[in-house]
């Protein structure tokens, strides 16, 4: 269970990341993958051509990408799709045949922009073929964005990829995209501005608190609501906020984070925000939190040698940081 942000600020930046909602940590990091990079090892090979930063897991060496942005500024994260998506097993012989795990590092690997990559997917194959034994594929579906601000949606069916543009900048779990937009149509009632009173030849009400213009919108943790939830707390920003960045997009996300104990799985397991990550991708800047440490941490691609050969991998930092305010330094 994820939720993932496209934004773009008044100041022209393009920001774009994701809350990671998991039962398990699945050792991630945060992975540097320098232009020269190369893997060849276990029946793998990976010949690197743009440098990446982004969160992932390297496993036996080979860096798997959960979200990520690359030098030119095009960023991808993947999300849970279950029973909506499907892979291929057999390869076609007239497609682009990639399998899924490598797919995120495929696209930002090889291509600047949406524009750019868009034409490809129309003819690409995603094949259900594991990276390493035991290692199994889950049901996924993409958001992909750039900087500039254009931002599309991959589903995989049988036999091709469904590709959406995506306006609203978000995008959950299942159903399918197209579901999630008729769903918005739901909520038209709702708006930012306080509603004070309800007056009719009957009744005469008026507003206890503040919020009443919102009065409605889902507060539980599905995919569903929080589609809804973080496309209306995006358009708020948009709509109402002169000026906002990275703090502003923490909040909105923070919107949509599970706490632990709120969302137990069947298996009585405890799924909750491991991490929320936001990438400016003007910059190159990835910055996270994670569940139990609440500073925001900072990876710079400015501050790596683009043209390495050295893959790095960067512990996720925990400790929830606490300044004294009693003192006048």
């Amino acid at each position: 269970m994820c939720t993932a942000l496209a934004l773009s600020t008044p100041d022209g930046q393009h920001l774009f990341g994701r809350t990671l909602d998991l039962e398990y940590n699945f050792g991630q990091s945060v992975v540097f993958i320098p232009r020269h990079f190369k893997y060849n090892d276990n029946g793998l090979s990976l010949q690197m051509k743009h440098a990446i930063v982004g969160m992932g897991m390297v496993y036996k060496g080979f860096p798997m990408l959960a979200d990520a942005m690359n030098e030119h500024g095009l960023a991808c994260a993947g999300l849970n799709f279950p029973k909506f998506g499907s892979y291929n097993k057999e390869e076609s012989a007239t497609k682009n045949n990639i399998e899924v795990f490598r797919f995120p590092m495929w696209i930002l690997n090889n291509y600047s922009s949406v524009a750019e990559v868009r034409p490809i997917l129309e003819n690409t194959l995603l094949i259900d073929k594991e990276a390493f034994e035991g290692l199994v594929n889950p049901v996924m579906h993409w958001i992909i964005t750039d900087k500039t601000g254009e931002t599309i949606v991959v589903e995989p069916t049988v036999d091709s990829l469904t590709i959406h543009d995506n306006p609203y900048g978000v995008l959950t779990n299942a159903p399918n995209f197209d579901w999630h937009k008729t769903n918005l149509a739901r909520y038209i009632h709702l708006s930012y501005d306080q509603i004070s009173n309800f007056e009719s030849s009957t009744l005469n009400l008026s507003a206890m608190s503040q919020g009443t213009g919102m009065l409605g919108l889902p507060g539980d943790f599905t995919s569903a609501s929080r589609f809804v939830r973080a496309t209306f707390l995006r358009d708020a920003t948009v709509s109402n906020v002169p000026d906002f960045g990275i703090p502003q997009f923490f909040r909105i996300l923070d919107g949509v984070s599970v706490p632990k104990g709120a969302m137990m799985t069947t298996a009585q397991k405890i799924d909750y925000t491991q991490y929320t990550s936001c990438m400016n991708l003007d910059t190159g800047d990835y910055y996270y939190k994670t569940y139990d440490g609440y500073g925001v941490h900072r990876i710079r691609l400015q501050n790596e040698n683009l043209d390495s050969t050295e893959l790095k991998s960067y512990p996720c930092k925990t400790e929830f940081i606490i300044t004294e305010g009693n003192h006048n330094d």
